[in-house]
Protein backbone atom coordinates (compact mmCIF):
# COMPACT_ATOMS: atom_id res chain seq x y z
CA UNK A 1 0.00 0.00 0.00
CA UNK A 2 1.25 3.50 -0.89
CA UNK A 3 -0.01 6.66 0.86
CA UNK A 4 1.06 10.14 -0.28
CA UNK A 5 -1.13 12.72 1.46
CA UNK A 6 0.68 15.96 0.58
CA UNK A 7 3.57 17.23 -1.58
CA UNK A 8 7.00 16.63 -0.15
CA UNK A 9 9.71 19.02 0.99
CA UNK A 10 12.93 19.72 -0.90
CA UNK A 11 16.19 18.63 0.66
CA UNK A 12 17.94 21.98 1.11
CA UNK A 13 17.13 23.01 4.71
CA UNK A 14 17.84 19.54 6.06
CA UNK A 15 21.29 18.95 4.65
CA UNK A 16 23.32 20.32 7.55
CA UNK A 17 21.61 17.85 9.86
CA UNK A 18 21.68 14.86 7.51
CA UNK A 19 25.25 14.89 6.20
CA UNK A 20 28.32 14.34 8.35
CA UNK A 21 30.33 17.52 8.83
CA UNK A 22 33.87 16.14 8.79
CA UNK A 23 35.31 14.94 5.50
CA UNK A 24 37.86 12.88 7.44
CA UNK A 25 35.36 11.10 9.70
CA UNK A 26 34.46 8.16 7.47
CA UNK A 27 35.16 4.76 8.96
CA UNK A 28 34.44 1.11 8.22
CA UNK A 29 32.29 -0.20 11.06
CA UNK A 30 31.53 -3.64 9.61
CA UNK A 31 32.50 -5.80 6.65
CA UNK A 32 30.63 -8.69 5.07
CA UNK A 33 32.80 -10.78 2.76
CA UNK A 34 31.04 -11.83 -0.44
CA UNK A 35 31.32 -15.53 -1.24
CA UNK A 36 31.32 -14.96 -4.98
CA UNK A 37 33.30 -13.55 -7.87
CA UNK A 38 32.08 -9.94 -8.22
CA UNK A 39 30.22 -7.79 -5.68
CA UNK A 40 28.69 -5.62 -8.39
CA UNK A 41 25.75 -4.25 -6.41
CA UNK A 42 24.24 -4.27 -2.94
CA UNK A 43 20.70 -3.84 -1.63
CA UNK A 44 19.74 -3.58 2.03
CA UNK A 45 16.55 -5.15 3.41
CA UNK A 46 15.75 -3.43 6.73
CA UNK A 47 13.04 -5.93 7.66
CA UNK A 48 15.33 -8.96 7.47
CA UNK A 49 18.41 -6.85 8.35
CA UNK A 50 20.05 -8.50 5.36
CA UNK A 51 22.51 -7.39 2.70
CA UNK A 52 21.79 -8.70 -0.80
CA UNK A 53 24.70 -8.87 -3.22
CA UNK A 54 24.06 -9.11 -6.96
CA UNK A 55 26.92 -10.79 -8.77
CA UNK A 56 27.14 -10.75 -12.57
CA UNK A 57 30.35 -12.78 -12.57
CA UNK A 58 30.64 -16.53 -12.85
CA UNK A 59 27.19 -18.13 -12.63
CA UNK A 60 25.33 -14.85 -11.90
CA UNK A 61 24.09 -15.31 -8.33
CA UNK A 62 21.99 -13.26 -5.93
CA UNK A 63 23.06 -13.81 -2.33
CA UNK A 64 21.53 -12.80 1.02
CA UNK A 65 23.86 -12.21 3.99
CA UNK A 66 23.22 -11.33 7.62
CA UNK A 67 24.23 -7.71 8.10
CA UNK A 68 25.50 -8.36 11.63
CA UNK A 69 27.21 -11.75 11.41
CA UNK A 70 28.03 -11.85 7.70
CA UNK A 71 26.71 -15.40 7.45
CA UNK A 72 25.25 -16.55 4.14
CA UNK A 73 21.47 -16.79 4.52
CA UNK A 74 20.44 -17.96 1.06
CA UNK A 75 21.52 -17.85 -2.56
CA UNK A 76 19.68 -18.19 -5.86
CA UNK A 77 20.60 -18.11 -9.51
CA UNK A 78 19.81 -14.76 -11.08
CA UNK A 79 16.73 -15.08 -13.30
CA UNK A 80 17.20 -14.74 -17.04
CA UNK A 81 14.78 -12.01 -18.08
CA UNK A 82 13.41 -12.18 -21.62
CA UNK A 83 15.77 -10.43 -23.99
CA UNK A 84 18.92 -11.15 -21.98
CA UNK A 85 21.40 -13.57 -23.55
CA UNK A 86 22.72 -14.59 -20.15
CA UNK A 87 21.87 -13.15 -16.73
CA UNK A 88 24.16 -10.27 -15.76
CA UNK A 89 22.69 -8.47 -12.72
CA UNK A 90 24.61 -5.29 -11.92
CA UNK A 91 22.51 -3.44 -9.33
CA UNK A 92 19.21 -3.35 -7.51
CA UNK A 93 17.14 -2.37 -4.49
CA UNK A 94 14.65 -3.94 -2.09
CA UNK A 95 11.08 -2.72 -1.79
CA UNK A 96 11.00 -3.19 1.97
CA UNK A 97 7.20 -3.25 2.19
CA UNK A 98 6.64 -5.99 -0.38
CA UNK A 99 10.01 -7.69 0.10
CA UNK A 100 10.44 -7.82 -3.66
CA UNK A 101 13.87 -7.29 -5.20
CA UNK A 102 14.32 -5.02 -8.22
CA UNK A 103 17.31 -5.84 -10.44
CA UNK A 104 18.95 -3.97 -13.30
CA UNK A 105 20.73 -6.21 -15.80
CA UNK A 106 23.64 -5.39 -18.13
CA UNK A 107 21.28 -6.08 -21.03
CA UNK A 108 19.60 -2.73 -20.14
CA UNK A 109 16.72 -4.59 -18.55
CA UNK A 110 14.96 -3.90 -15.25
CA UNK A 111 12.93 -6.61 -13.56
CA UNK A 112 11.03 -7.10 -10.32
CA UNK A 113 11.24 -10.51 -8.65
CA UNK A 114 9.98 -12.07 -5.45
CA UNK A 115 12.47 -13.46 -2.96
CA UNK A 116 12.15 -16.93 -4.53
CA UNK A 117 13.34 -15.74 -7.96
CA UNK A 118 10.05 -15.49 -9.88
CA UNK A 119 10.08 -12.51 -12.27
CA UNK A 120 6.93 -10.42 -11.83
CA UNK A 121 7.53 -7.76 -14.51
CA UNK A 122 10.34 -6.48 -16.68
CA UNK A 123 11.12 -3.69 -19.13
CA UNK A 124 13.97 -2.18 -21.12
CA UNK A 125 15.72 1.06 -20.20
CA UNK A 126 16.46 1.74 -23.88
CA UNK A 127 16.61 4.22 -25.54
CA UNK A 128 16.79 6.42 -22.41
CA UNK A 129 19.66 4.49 -20.79
CA UNK A 130 22.04 2.44 -22.92
CA UNK A 131 24.78 1.68 -20.39
CA UNK A 132 23.13 0.75 -17.10
CA UNK A 133 25.23 0.57 -13.95
CA UNK A 134 22.98 0.91 -10.88
CA UNK A 135 19.39 1.42 -9.75
CA UNK A 136 17.51 2.88 -6.80
CA UNK A 137 14.04 4.18 -5.98
CA UNK A 138 12.04 6.84 -4.16
CA UNK A 139 9.29 5.24 -2.02
CA UNK A 140 7.34 8.52 -1.91
CA UNK A 141 7.03 9.01 -5.66
CA UNK A 142 7.19 5.22 -6.17
CA UNK A 143 9.56 5.76 -9.08
CA UNK A 144 12.78 4.03 -10.14
CA UNK A 145 16.10 5.72 -10.95
CA UNK A 146 18.64 4.06 -13.26
CA UNK A 147 22.21 5.35 -13.46
CA UNK A 148 23.90 5.50 -16.87
CA UNK A 149 27.53 4.52 -16.44
CA UNK A 150 29.17 6.39 -19.29
CA UNK A 151 26.78 9.31 -19.80
CA UNK A 152 26.85 10.82 -16.30
CA UNK A 153 23.11 10.99 -15.71
CA UNK A 154 20.35 9.29 -13.75
CA UNK A 155 17.05 8.55 -15.48
CA UNK A 156 13.76 8.37 -13.60
CA UNK A 157 11.13 5.81 -14.70
CA UNK A 158 7.77 4.77 -13.36
CA UNK A 159 7.62 1.14 -12.26
CA UNK A 160 6.35 0.05 -15.66
CA UNK A 161 9.31 1.58 -17.52
CA UNK A 162 7.88 4.90 -18.72
CA UNK A 163 10.68 7.51 -18.76
CA UNK A 164 10.08 10.56 -16.57
CA UNK A 165 12.78 13.07 -15.59
CA UNK A 166 16.52 13.07 -16.33
CA UNK A 167 19.04 14.20 -13.71
CA UNK A 168 22.36 15.31 -15.20
CA UNK A 169 25.46 14.69 -13.09
CA UNK A 170 28.34 17.11 -13.28
CA UNK A 171 30.49 18.64 -14.41
CA UNK A 172 32.45 17.86 -11.24
CA UNK A 173 35.25 15.50 -12.20
CA UNK A 174 34.79 11.83 -12.98
CA UNK A 175 31.24 10.53 -12.55
CA UNK A 176 31.67 6.84 -13.24
CA UNK A 177 28.36 6.05 -11.56
CA UNK A 178 28.74 2.37 -10.78
CA UNK A 179 26.79 2.80 -7.54
CA UNK A 180 23.64 4.80 -6.94
CA UNK A 181 21.22 4.92 -4.02
CA UNK A 182 18.60 7.36 -2.78
CA UNK A 183 18.27 8.71 0.75
CA UNK A 184 14.53 9.40 1.18
CA UNK A 185 15.10 11.35 4.41
CA UNK A 186 17.48 13.91 2.91
CA UNK A 187 16.00 13.51 -0.59
CA UNK A 188 19.49 13.18 -2.07
CA UNK A 189 21.32 10.65 -4.22
CA UNK A 190 24.57 8.99 -3.24
CA UNK A 191 26.68 8.18 -6.29
CA UNK A 192 29.53 5.66 -6.08
CA UNK A 193 32.29 6.69 -8.48
CA UNK A 194 34.66 3.76 -8.92
CA UNK A 195 37.08 5.71 -11.11
CA UNK A 196 37.62 8.54 -8.62
CA UNK A 197 37.03 6.13 -5.70
CA UNK A 198 34.57 8.47 -4.04
CA UNK A 199 30.96 8.84 -2.93
CA UNK A 200 29.18 11.94 -4.19
CA UNK A 201 26.07 13.39 -2.59
CA UNK A 202 23.85 14.98 -5.23
CA UNK A 203 20.45 16.64 -4.97
CA UNK A 204 17.52 15.93 -7.28
CA UNK A 205 18.65 18.71 -9.61
CA UNK A 206 22.08 17.10 -10.03
CA UNK A 207 23.87 19.68 -7.87
CA UNK A 208 26.90 18.32 -6.01
CA UNK A 209 26.46 18.82 -2.26
CA UNK A 210 29.38 16.83 -0.84
CA UNK A 211 32.13 14.43 -1.85
CA UNK A 212 33.75 11.73 0.29
CA UNK A 213 36.91 9.86 -0.69
CA UNK A 214 36.79 6.10 -0.26
CA UNK A 215 40.34 5.68 -1.58
CA UNK A 216 41.70 6.40 1.91
CA UNK A 217 39.73 3.35 3.09
CA UNK A 218 40.96 1.18 0.23
CA UNK A 219 37.46 0.99 -1.27
CA UNK A 220 36.34 1.37 -4.89
CA UNK A 221 32.54 1.65 -4.77
CA UNK A 222 30.58 -0.60 -7.14
CA UNK A 223 27.22 -0.52 -5.36
CA UNK A 224 25.55 1.53 -2.61
CA UNK A 225 22.62 1.47 -0.21
CA UNK A 226 21.76 3.21 3.06
CA UNK A 227 20.16 2.62 6.45
CA UNK A 228 18.96 5.97 7.76
CA UNK A 229 18.07 4.37 11.11
CA UNK A 230 21.78 4.14 11.89
CA UNK A 231 23.25 6.63 9.40
CA UNK A 232 25.10 3.78 7.66
CA UNK A 233 26.13 3.62 4.01
CA UNK A 234 26.72 0.14 2.53
CA UNK A 235 29.38 -0.03 -0.18
CA UNK A 236 29.98 -3.01 -2.45
CA UNK A 237 33.73 -3.09 -3.07
CA UNK A 238 35.62 -4.97 -5.77
CA UNK A 239 39.05 -3.39 -5.31
CA UNK A 240 40.52 -6.18 -3.21
CA UNK A 241 38.42 -8.71 -1.35
CA UNK A 242 34.91 -8.88 -2.77
CA UNK A 243 32.94 -7.43 0.15
CA UNK A 244 30.29 -5.05 1.41
CA UNK A 245 31.57 -2.43 3.84
CA UNK A 246 29.32 -0.52 6.22
CA UNK A 247 30.54 3.06 6.55
CA UNK A 248 29.84 5.73 9.14
CA UNK A 249 30.58 9.43 8.75
CA UNK A 250 28.60 10.21 5.58
CA UNK A 251 25.03 10.30 6.81
CA UNK A 252 24.45 11.53 10.34
CA UNK A 253 22.68 9.05 12.64
CA UNK A 254 19.27 10.11 13.96
CA UNK A 255 18.57 11.31 17.47
CA UNK A 256 18.34 8.55 20.11
CA UNK A 257 14.85 7.07 20.28
CA UNK A 258 13.89 7.93 16.70
CA UNK A 259 13.10 4.24 16.13
CA UNK A 260 12.62 1.78 19.00
CA UNK A 261 11.42 -1.77 19.46
CA UNK A 262 9.56 -2.74 22.64
CA UNK A 263 7.86 -5.82 24.01
CA UNK A 264 8.43 -9.24 22.50
CA UNK A 265 7.44 -11.19 19.41
CA UNK A 266 5.95 -14.67 19.35
CA UNK A 267 5.40 -17.60 17.03
CA UNK A 268 2.53 -19.81 18.18
CA UNK A 269 3.53 -22.38 15.56
CA UNK A 270 6.20 -25.08 16.07
CA UNK A 271 9.51 -24.58 14.26
CA UNK A 272 8.53 -21.17 12.88
CA UNK A 273 10.38 -17.88 13.33
CA UNK A 274 8.68 -15.09 15.31
CA UNK A 275 7.11 -12.21 13.42
CA UNK A 276 9.26 -9.17 12.65
CA UNK A 277 7.99 -5.60 12.40
CA UNK A 278 10.39 -2.99 11.07
CA UNK A 279 10.52 0.37 9.33
CA UNK A 280 12.60 1.25 6.29
CA UNK A 281 14.27 4.22 7.94
CA UNK A 282 13.78 7.37 9.98
CA UNK A 283 10.52 9.32 9.80
CA UNK A 284 11.06 13.02 9.14
CA UNK A 285 8.58 15.69 8.16
CA UNK A 286 8.38 15.87 4.38
CA UNK A 287 9.99 12.45 3.84
CA UNK A 288 8.88 8.86 3.27
CA UNK A 289 9.02 5.73 5.37
CA UNK A 290 7.90 2.13 4.92
CA UNK A 291 6.38 -0.01 7.69
CA UNK A 292 6.38 -3.77 7.11
CA UNK A 293 5.76 -6.99 9.01
CA UNK A 294 7.36 -10.30 8.05
CA UNK A 295 5.66 -13.61 8.88
CA UNK A 296 6.92 -17.16 8.47
CA UNK A 297 3.51 -18.22 7.20
CA UNK A 298 1.67 -20.90 5.33
CA UNK A 299 -0.78 -19.70 2.62
CA UNK A 300 -4.24 -18.71 3.79
CA UNK A 301 -3.29 -16.63 6.83
CA UNK A 302 -4.64 -13.16 7.52
CA UNK A 303 -2.50 -10.40 9.00
CA UNK A 304 -3.31 -7.15 10.78
CA UNK A 305 -1.05 -4.10 11.14
CA UNK A 306 -2.19 -1.55 13.74
CA UNK A 307 -1.05 2.02 14.37
CA UNK A 308 -1.71 4.03 17.52
CA UNK A 309 -0.59 7.11 19.43
CA UNK A 310 -0.21 5.01 22.60
CA UNK A 311 1.45 1.72 23.50
CA UNK A 312 -0.66 -1.28 24.47
CA UNK A 313 0.01 -4.62 26.15
CA UNK A 314 -3.03 -6.76 25.32
CA UNK A 315 -2.48 -10.50 25.96
CA UNK A 316 -3.80 -12.57 23.06
CA UNK A 317 -4.45 -15.82 24.90
CA UNK A 318 -8.18 -15.25 24.47
CA UNK A 319 -7.63 -15.47 20.68
CA UNK A 320 -5.63 -18.68 20.91
CA UNK A 321 -2.26 -16.95 21.19
CA UNK A 322 -0.78 -17.84 24.59
CA UNK A 323 2.36 -15.83 25.24
CA UNK A 324 1.53 -13.39 22.44
CA UNK A 325 0.84 -9.70 23.01
CA UNK A 326 -0.68 -6.93 20.92
CA UNK A 327 1.48 -3.83 21.41
CA UNK A 328 -0.68 -1.23 19.59
CA UNK A 329 -4.44 -0.90 19.16
CA UNK A 330 -6.03 0.26 15.87
CA UNK A 331 -6.52 3.88 17.00
CA UNK A 332 -5.29 5.59 13.84
CA UNK A 333 -4.50 2.72 11.47
CA UNK A 334 -5.62 -0.83 10.83
CA UNK A 335 -4.40 -2.61 7.72
CA UNK A 336 -5.91 -6.07 7.21
CA UNK A 337 -4.73 -8.24 4.34
CA UNK A 338 -3.21 -11.59 3.45
CA UNK A 339 0.60 -11.57 3.45
CA UNK A 340 2.11 -11.73 -0.01
CA UNK A 341 4.26 -14.56 -1.36
CA UNK A 342 7.22 -13.15 0.59
CA UNK A 343 5.23 -13.31 3.84
CA UNK A 344 4.90 -9.52 4.19
CA UNK A 345 2.28 -6.86 4.70
CA UNK A 346 2.87 -3.15 5.11
CA UNK A 347 2.57 0.32 3.67
CA UNK A 348 4.66 3.27 2.52
CA UNK A 349 3.90 6.62 4.15
CA UNK A 350 4.91 10.02 2.78
CA UNK A 351 4.75 12.52 5.62
CA UNK A 352 3.58 16.06 4.88
CA UNK A 353 5.96 18.95 5.43
CA UNK A 354 4.18 19.98 8.62
CA UNK A 355 6.53 21.07 11.43
CA UNK A 356 3.79 20.42 13.98
CA UNK A 357 4.25 16.69 13.38
CA UNK A 358 7.81 16.74 14.74
CA UNK A 359 8.08 15.00 18.09
CA UNK A 360 4.95 12.90 17.67
CA UNK A 361 5.42 9.17 18.25
CA UNK A 362 3.37 6.51 16.50
CA UNK A 363 3.34 2.90 17.75
CA UNK A 364 2.80 -0.11 15.53
CA UNK A 365 2.06 -3.79 16.14
CA UNK A 366 1.22 -6.71 13.84
CA UNK A 367 -0.46 -10.07 14.30
CA UNK A 368 -1.25 -12.96 11.98
CA UNK A 369 -4.26 -15.24 12.31
CA UNK A 370 -4.55 -18.75 10.98
CA UNK A 371 -8.10 -18.53 9.65
CA UNK A 372 -8.44 -22.30 9.32
CA UNK A 373 -8.38 -22.83 13.13
CA UNK A 374 -8.83 -19.79 13.87
CA UNK A 375 -6.16 -18.58 16.25
CA UNK A 376 -3.37 -16.04 16.56
CA UNK A 377 -0.30 -17.64 15.02
CA UNK A 378 2.17 -14.77 15.27
CA UNK A 379 2.52 -11.40 16.95
CA UNK A 380 5.31 -8.91 16.44
CA UNK A 381 7.17 -6.83 18.96
CA UNK A 382 6.08 -3.21 19.19
CA UNK A 383 7.62 -0.57 16.94
CA UNK A 384 7.78 3.08 18.03
CA UNK A 385 8.64 5.80 15.52
CA UNK A 386 9.17 9.40 16.58
CA UNK A 387 8.85 11.92 13.75
CA UNK A 388 11.98 14.05 13.40
CA UNK A 389 11.96 17.78 12.44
Amino acid sequence: MHIDPLPRVAAGPLLSALLATSLSAQAIVNTVVHQGTFAGGVAYDPVDDALIVVDEGGLAKITWYSRTSGSLLRQINAPQPPGAYTPAPIGGFVDSVSGNLWIVDEAELVYEMDRWGSVLRYWSTRPSVTDVSAMTWDPCSDTVFVANDSGSFVQEFDKNGTPLSTITLGPYGSVDADGCTYDPVGRVFLIGDDTADSILVVDRAGVLLASYSTAVLGISPEGLDVDTRTGSVFVADTLGTQAVHELSGILSPPAPGAVVLFGSACANVPLRAPARLRCSGVARVGSGIGIAAQFDLAPGALAVLNGSLTQAALPLAFLGGPGCTLHALPDILSLVEAPNVNGRIGLDLCLPNAPALAGATVYFSAVAIDVSIPRVSYASEGLGITIQP
